[in-house]
């Protein structure tokens, strides 16, 4: 696990835009990555539409997928590809096959489904998909994409794509697995806020034989690597941060 502690959201941004450009040209040929929802992300996704990165990513080798969606429709200002396309994705030449979106206003089970067939298509058969990146946030209460504490989400060992029910609307929807995330070569947690304090120390904090852990200190890829890019408000109930 490796911890980057910088003094704003712009330096969290920019930072992880780095890692992002980084693990792209690693990548070579076919770079696939996994974006997170929420506001967080948000100023990452503006930074990428810009310069240096607009020219210096090789955007036609890359493959766009999801971590989680809200069942709403692609309008909706809480639907993560809205968040994405608006920010990101209609500033920069990803060709449209792909960007993978995931369909969640069909309904959970059925989005599950079809986005768990996307993925076994693009990356083989009954293989756990191997995410070159994928990008992540942690909730107040430790949630990750959307495997939320005490849900049967969290139990999945053999599906890649599962229904979640969140405990705030919108409260249909749906998210990869723990086994597709911690396949993953690089997972980036990117957590800003003095309000996200307690939750990242939780989760830094968190006990692997703690039946409680919350679902974020569940992600430990087997042989990938583990980031938290934070600002300094959100470490600040870490030992060693800044005060």
């Amino acid at each position: 696990m490796e911890i980057a502690i910088l003094p704003d959201v712009d330096a969290v941004a920019l930072a992880t835009a780095n890692i992002v450009a980084a693990s792209s040209l690693a990548a070579g040929d076919e770079f696939s990555i996994a974006l997170a929802g929420g506001e967080t992300p948000r100023r990452l996704y503006e930074m990428l539409a810009t310069e240096p990165f607009l020219s210096g990513i090789a955007w036609d080798t890359w493959n766009v997928w999801w971590g989680d969606e809200r069942c709403v429709p692609p309008t909706d200002e809480m639907n993560n590809y809205a968040l994405a396309a608006e920010s990101l994705l209609s500033k920069v030449p990803i060709p449209a096959e792909r960007v993978h979106r995931i369909r969640g206003e069909v309904g959970s089970q059925a989005a599950a489904v079809a986005y768990e067939n996307e993925l076994r298509d693009h990356f083989g058969g009954g293989n756990v998909p191997e995410f070159d990146l994928i990008l992540l946030g942690v909730g107040d209460d430790g949630h990750t994409a959307s495997l939320f504490p005490g849900t049967q989400a969290l139990q999945e060992t053999r599906q890649f794509v599962v229904p979640s029910v969140a405990p705030w609307p919108p409260y249909d929807r749906l998210t990869l697995s723990l086994p597709v995330i911690n396949a993953a070569r690089r997972v980036v947690f990117i957590v800003v806020g003095r309000e996200k304090a307690h939750a990242l120390r939780m989760v830094i904090a968190s006990d692997r034989e703690d039946a409680q852990q919350p679902p974020a200190a569940l992600v430990r890829p087997a042989n990938g690597v583990v980031q938290f890019v934070v600002d300094e408000a959100a470490a600040v109930l870490l030992t060693g941060a800044p005060a």
